[in-house]
């Protein structure tokens, strides 16, 4: 039993990366671009006879190294994630800069399918002690979620619907501790039916096609999320509103 559930949080989390794949090449592809671009402006000088400067050769060549160190970044990035979500190791991060992270891997996708991804964090940095890749974890697999549930109401109504996703940070006071760190995703999709709202975090249990998913996705959410001293919970309105709330403890910067 043990092998299978181990089986199926690696096939859930092979899932969420196979999610972030039209994001990737997206956030790829601008950097090559550019890598593109200035090279052929190079070649077109040599072959018109029309040689650059070296001042102008340098400027070009630290653009095509910048780009190619964004590309680097992007690459290093997904293979840390592919290693480390569900690792234990914990570090002091910014959730604003964990959540952006996770947006813009999947904001391409969302563009691509006619979805609207909103997002609004609060300007002040939320300073929690997590695995930064676990928590962006969480935030694939209810954007996934998501995502899923606006596609099928889409899929359903007429063109008056307006399927939207929104992403929010915000700081909750606590008296006498420092609170904590709140991030909220939002979508008007179908919604959770209320015969099944109290099994959603159980293990295996979904309401996907068998190819659409493990059932594994919100178990794996809740226990990286306890896992962390924080909470999860969420509340559903079919087909207006679907909350999921996830509180963390806050702590001060180190360093």
């Amino acid at each position: 039993m043990a092998t299978q559930r181990t089986l199926r949080i690696r096939s859930d989390r092979l899932r969420s990366l196979g999610e972030m794949a039209a994001g990737i090449a997206h956030e790829l592809n601008q950097p090559l671009v550019g890598v593109r671009g200035f090279a052929e402006l190079m070649i077109d000088s040599v072959d018109n006879d029309m040689p650059l400067s070296s001042g102008s050769i340098r400027q070009y060549a630290e653009k095509i190294v910048h780009q190619a160190d964004r590309m680097v970044h992007i690459i290093n990035h997904i293979r840390l994630f592919a290693r480390d979500a569900g690792g234990i190791e914990t570090t002091v991060v910014n959730l604003n800069e964990v959540v952006n992270s996770g947006l813009s891997l999947l904001r391409a996708q969302f563009d691509s399918h006619g979805l609207l991804l909103e997002h609004e964090f609060t300007p002040h940095p939320l300073w929690v002690k997590v695995n930064s890749f676990s928590v962006e974890e969480v935030i694939l697999n209810l954007l996934s979620n998501s995502r899923h549930a606006v596609e099928q109401r889409k899929s359903e109504e007429d063109e008056l619907y307006h399927p939207c996703i929104r992403v929010t940070t915000s700081k909750h006071f606590k008296n006498g501790s420092k609170g904590d760190a709140v991030l909220v995703i939002d979508d008007n999709g179908t919604g959770v039916a209320a015969d099944v709202a109290d099994r959603i975090f159980d293990p295996f249990f979904t309401t996907k096609a068998p190819d659409k998913g493990t059932g594994l996705g919100l178990s794996i959410c809740k226990s990286i999320v306890e896992s962390f001293e924080g909470t999860i919970e969420y509340i559903s309105t079919a087909d207006k509103l679907t909350r999921f709330k996830i509180k963390l403890p806050t702590c001060i910067e180190e360093g």
